[in-house]
């Protein structure tokens, strides 16, 4: 029998890299999500493994988890989960600030971390007590070109210092895009935002001695219901949208068990992601490992228990019954808080 390349014994290991690698290909694209031609999976390949893909690994490569066609007409992907788009952009990001890389200070990013890149990187931060180290890399990044970074690193941060002290020491940033700065509760201070966009600000439940928020768009602001209750630190800012309440953040998917991001996987396909009728191969072809494709089939066969998808047919496809679309929504929304008997069940499966 012919052996099998090194690179391709260990690929299950390197193929998270790869997804990180990929993943920060995205942070270039307009369209967040993708696309991502072949020619830059190859690439991605190559930078990981050392050597470009043969035939063998060039059809696991198109198998990628979390990645889909965008079209049938081209072989282009784009990831079809945000949240493990989210995850593998995060866990670069900290890749990059331990390694205190120089070529990504001056890149033109156009996406920012999501709620839950922001959570895994402050929590991160924590496990391995490295607030002055990402404090260090801030100042550094906040002399070049990629705003985008800037505003990761100071928003995961800032959820960091929700029960560590920081000071920033008068830290000015420019010209950042921040998808969610959640001040609330935070214990960090003497900083400046100017000339920013950001998505999402939560103040409630926060007081500042050297906090300047000033000529910024932000599109939701928590914490306060009108114009008139702007707080002194905000200062000739555009605001879209006002909530009296706190932002909904983190603590679901961070913390979510491999056969619930399964469960969360099939879900989408099944229900979300164009088509009726699905193949169990289609369904499973996108979980690379071995160990991942058994557990999406114990979970196909307990929503077939549940009456949730229809048995498979004599094409070997399923079929997802529509009245429970509403219940799939429910789930994904609510994720670790869920009470939902198929949620409790998946849990158990390992």
């Amino acid at each position: 029998m012919k052996e099998k390349p090194e690179y391709l014994l260990n690929y299950n290991l390197k193929q998270f890299t790869i997804l990180k690698v990929i993943a920060n290909i995205t942070r270039f694209k307009h369209d967040n999500v993708g696309p991502i031609s072949v020619n830059e999976i190859n690439k991605s390949f190559e930078t990981v493994v050392g050597t470009s893909p043969v035939d063998d690994s060039a059809v696991m490569l198109q198998r990628l988890p979390g990645l889909g066609r965008v079209s049938s007409e081209n072989m282009d992907r784009q990831f079809i989960d945000y949240y493990i788009l989210d995850g593998l952009r995060a866990d670069n990001l900290i890749d990059i600030v331990y390694r205190s890389c120089n070529s990504t200070i001056d890149e033109i990013w156009v996406n920012p971390l999501g709620k839950t890149g922001i959570e895994i990187v402050a929590k991160r931060i924590q496990i391995d007590r490295s607030a002055n180290l990402f404090m260090e890399y801030l100042k550094k990044v906040n002399n070049g070109n990629n705003k985008v970074l800037s505003g990761d690193i100071l928003a995961s941060l800032v959820y960091y210092a929700k029960k560590n002290n920081l000071d920033l020491h008068g830290l000015l940033i420019q010209n950042a895009k921040i998808s969610a700065l959640n001040l609330s509760k935070s214990l960090i201070e003497n900083f400046m935002i100017k000339d920013s966009e950001i998505s999402e600000l939560d103040i409630s439940h926060c007081s500042f001695s050297k906090l300047s928020i000033k000529d910024c768009i932000i599109n939701t602001i928590y914490g306060i219901s009108k114009e008139s209750e702007i707080p002194s630190y905000i200062i000739n800012s555009i605001i879209e949208k006002y909530q009296s309440e706190s932002m909904e953040y983190g603590n679901k998917v961070f913390g979510v068990k491999d056969s619930h991001m399964i469960l969360i996987s099939l879900i989408k396909k099944l229900f979300f992601l164009g088509g009726n009728n699905k193949s169990e191969d289609e369904l499973l072809k996108s979980f690379g490992v071995k160990d991942s494709k058994r557990i999406a089939s114990l979970i196909l066969k307990e929503m077939v228990k549940e009456k949730i998808i229809s048995k498979p047919d004599s094409k070997n496809q399923f079929s997802p019954k529509t009245f429970n679309r509403n219940r799939m929504k429910n789930i994904l929304k609510d994720l670790n808080n869920s009470s939902d008997s198929l949620w409790l069940e998946v849990g158990k499966i390992k």
